[in-house]
């Protein structure tokens, strides 16, 4: 059974209530920490909400979190920075990230290259 505040923090994003999203998203991490995908989703929040640089903290945490080698904040970033219309600054990010951690190279790489090919 889903999570009722991650179900209605979900719906208040839908609904263009960011700042009400964020507020949900703090009482999830506060009550599970650890939890990456907690953090990537506020993220995504607070960057709809215009707070790019808690949004890249967030995405970053979310990284750090991560249980394996995928880049779950780095692929989050991306996508958001694509969907505000900066595709050329999510490119970047990614080439970025891939230079810096080639562990995870290999997982970033198939995002770029469907985002390089994109038409959007």
């Amino acid at each position: 059974m889903a999570n009722p505040l991650l179900v209605e923090a979900d719906k208040l994003s839908k609904a263009g209530d960011h700042a009400g999203a964020i507020k949900l998203y703090d009482k999830l991490i506060e009550g599970n920490p650890k939890k990456n995908t907690f953090y990537a989703f506020r993220g995504e929040e607070k960057a709809k909400n215009g707070d790019m640089d808690g949004a890249i903290a967030d995405f970053d945490k979310a990284d750090q979190l991560s249980p394996s080698e995928l880049p779950f904040g780095t692929m989050f970033q991306a996508r958001t920075l694509n969907e505000m219309g900066k595709k050329e600054e999510a490119l970047k990010l990614l080439e970025k990230k891939m230079e810096e951690n080639p562990k995870r190279a290999q997982y970033i790489m198939g995002a770029y290259e469907m985002l390089k090919q994109e038409t959007k």
